[in-house]
């Protein structure tokens, strides 16, 4: 009950600011896998929410709101027994019910649970003793970083937040007191500078869709500090800025570039977080598991129509595909789809194949689909 309750404050929070992304067919208001639909006078999404979590079959639900969309002053409530694939469409919006999704057999153990052992032990010394322990000493763009008030790092602002993300985990791991320090001075500084409205970092491009992907790997490197801290804090300035990121992302600022060729980074955050939702220490009042799966939702949706199309990336040419970074996300995304409902073990099957035409081929997928479990071996 109390999640009911939270998701729907949340929808109705939210109803101002949501507008544009959903499953669906665009311009239709007759749409595939349809439980029922029904007119409600109260445009309010979380009204058709509370329909959706009544019907034992219902994995999610689409409102058409009233006015120009539906032409009428009532809005429409769409109950669903499928979610179909994510479309851009401004006159739907839509949501995944929590309980709909497999729960996973196996989950990542939390930084720190294994300590490594024999030549793992050695190797992880020398990054602490060598780059990743002295990067602040002598690089501008850790040294003086924006990201703890200096003036280095501009641009995208991704250089310490990379470098966070491998520094965490590594001061877990080694137990080494000057990561540690590391650690815990940058992230108090993060955390302790966060915005009012819930942004992280410079904010120096808000109009620049691009803006998203630094944030990406902070939000990577603070859900391992919580795991290796139990800090709380971490988890109350995530969501303070998934809050923010969304409404940017729903207002004039969709993704764009590297925030799209990254999206799947965004959308593993989300997922760590559905996944333990229930445990979390610090979740701020009013969000929950539908706000995470809707925010993942959005998110796909917005990769997809930004050119982040990553299913037909290999075989757009018939050309032999060179490993890059580039390369990685369409290796990656799959893995991802199954938190929007869209993964299927084809799309398994066709990155295998393309993968395959790689020199070396690496980060073979094993996706876990909306109410089905498939991998790359089927």
């Amino acid at each position: 009950m109390r999640r009911l309750a939270c998701a729907l404050a949340l929808a109705g929070a939210f109803q101002a600011s949501i507008a544009v992304y959903t499953q669906g067919d665009a311009g239709v208001d007759h749409m595939y896998n349809d439980i029922t639909e029904f007119p409600f006078a109260s445009n309010d999404t979380a009204d058709c929410f509370a329909a959706c979590a009544t019907v034992s079959e219902c994995v999610g639900w689409v409102v058409t709101p009233s006015g120009p969309c539906s032409g009428s002053s009532n809005a429409t409530c769409y109950l669903k027994s499928v979610m179909g694939p994510v479309t851009v469409n401004s006159c739907r919006i839509s949501g995944f019910m929590p309980n709909t999704l497999r729960r996973p057999q196996f989950v990542t153990l939390p930084v720190g649970a294994v300590q490594p052992a024999a030549w793992l032990v050695d190797e992880l010394n020398l990054q602490a003793t060598g780059l990743t322990g002295f990067l602040s000493q002598f690089w501008p763009d850790i040294e003086n970083s924006t990201w703890i008030g200096g003036s280095a790092d501009g641009g995208l602002h991704e250089r310490t937040p990379y470098w966070l993300n491998g520094l965490v985990p590594l001061s877990y791991l080694t137990g080494d007191a000057s990561l540690a320090a590391q650690r815990d001075r940058y992230l108090a500084y993060i955390m302790g500078n966060q915005a009012p409205s819930g942004w992280l970092g410079p904010d120096d491009m808000p109009d620049d869709g691009d803006q998203y992907w630094s944030r990406f790997n902070v939000l990577l490197s603070l859900l391992q500090y919580y795991e290796g801290s139990g800090d709380a804090r971490a988890i109350a300035c995530v969501f303070n800025y998934l809050g923010e990121a969304r409404r940017r992302m729903l207002g004039a600022t969709q993704l764009s570039d590297w925030s799209v060729v990254r999206a799947q980074d965004f959308i593993m955050a989300l997922w760590w977080l559905v996944d333990r939702f229930p445990a979390l220490s610090g979740v701020p009042q009013g969000y929950d598991e539908a706000f995470l799966l809707d925010l993942a939702d959005i998110t796909h949706a917005q990769m997809l129509a930004n050119g982040g199309d990553w299913k037909t990336w290999y075989v757009a040419s018939t050309s032999e595909k060179r490993w890059s970074l580039l390369s990685s996300s369409p290796n990656r995304t799959p893995g991802t789809a199954f938190v929007t409902g869209t993964g299927h073990c084809s799309r398994c099957r066709l990155l295998t194949a393309g993968s395959i035409r790689m020199p070396f081929p690496r980060g073979l997928p094993a996706c876990r689909t909306h109410r089905a479990t498939c991998s790359h071996t089927e």
